[in-house]
């Protein structure tokens, strides 16, 4: 299956494949500055590639963030219950539109440039030439000297291949790594907090059932509704599982749609597989060992 995927991927031409993303730019670099050391790096290996077109990414958060406010003002302007609040939502409404005007006058580039190349394997050089693994990223750190090429006005920088212009989350394109990093471990956190509480009624639940069966036996009514309760306990779990993992995913900051569904989906397989499967399996074996030892 994958060689077929790599195959077929082979054979499509996207526009992908004649551009690149350079991340860790120094966001003082003009696209003039970078657009001659790229072709310059291009003639130096013999490609006859040339730079058509640099897009820079911009910080927008904050003037998004101002947008939304203002949508938000206008919807209430004219929804409001009564006339002095939506008399007050207008008022808002064009501040917050100043506010704009002058935030975009202040909106900066980032450390992310997305470049077209006039040809594909000119744009394939450059990955392969800035790509750096592990061992060469700890030299060039223990080493300043090692490997300047990588070096753009002073700076190293990643470069890798785009992933296509619709698949871009663009607002999200401004956080660091440091940041998704920490909003990631903030999430799995939360998530396996989740897990515990959902692992700690069902253990709760079992609990209840093992002494009804140890006190009245197991023909009593009780122990079907204390299992009706634990399969209906789980279910809601799982959906309140689903719902705060979405919105956790999205706190993540993920860079595209795809790497936003595959951790929304990785997160809630294994939580939901945890909470339906194993959480119940072990919450009956380390209950059956209890009630076997006060036995």
């Amino acid at each position: 299956m994958r060689k077929i995927a790599i195959d077929a991927d082979d054979r499509a031409v996207t526009p992908s494949d004649y551009s690149i993303i350079i991340k860790r730019l120094n966001p003082d670099i003009t696209d003039e500055n970078l657009k001659e050391y790229l072709e310059k790096m291009l003639e130096k290996y013999q490609f006859h590639g040339k730079v058509e077109k640099i897009t820079r990414a911009y910080d927008i958060l904050e003037y998004m963030e101002l947008f939304t406010k203002k949508a938000k003002l206008i919807k209430k302007s004219h929804s409001g219950k009564t006339e002095e609040e939506r008399a007050e939502a207008k008022k808002e409404c064009k501040e917050v539109s100043k506010q704009l005007k002058e935030k975009k006058k202040e909106i900066k580039t980032t450390h992310i440039a997305f470049v077209s190349i006039s040809d594909a394997h000119s744009a394939d050089f450059l990955v392969r030439q800035f790509k750096v693994s592990a061992i060469k990223r700890f030299l060039e750190i223990t080493f300043p000297c090692v490997d300047n090429e990588r070096k753009i006005n002073g700076k190293r920088v990643h470069c890798s291949v785009p992933a296509e212009p619709t698949d871009l989350i663009w607002p999200n394109m401004c956080y660091s790594t440091s940041i998704k990093f920490k909003n990631r471990a903030i999430t799995n956190f939360v998530t396996v907090i989740l897990v515990a509480m959902g692992f700690g009624l069902i253990v709760l639940l079992y609990y209840g059932q093992g002494r009804v069966i140890e006190e009245s036996g197991d023909g009593s009514r009780l122990i079907d509704v204390l299992s009706f309760i634990v399969s209906i306990l789980v279910s809601m779990i799982n959906y309140i599982l689903k719902v705060v993992i979405l919105k956790l995913s999205g706190y993540e900051k993920h860079s595209t749609y795809t790497n936003f569904y595959k951790a929304f989906a990785e997160k809630l397989s294994i939580a939901q597989f945890v909470s339906s499967a194993f959480t119940t399996l072990a919450a009956k074996l380390v209950l059956i060992g209890n009630f076997q030892d006060s036995a």
